[in-house]
């Protein structure tokens, strides 16, 4: 069996971290933006729903 060189470990646990880090970001940069912006367009219209309603 070989031995692992551990700078070689290192370095792929390294490029993994960097990787999962990256996906994260792009994550929340791209999915909680959508999902405020969709929540914000909801609540804008029950707001004008609302307002609608008490008018009448």
């Amino acid at each position: 069996m070989q031995q692992l060189n551990p700078q070689r470990f290192q370095t792929a646990l390294h490029f993994v971290s960097v990787a999962i880090k990256n996906f994260t970001i792009c994550m929340v940069v791209v999915i909680i933006p959508k999902s405020n912006l969709r929540n914000l367009w909801k609540l804008k219209n029950t707001k004008n729903h609302l307002l609608k309603e008490a008018k009448q």
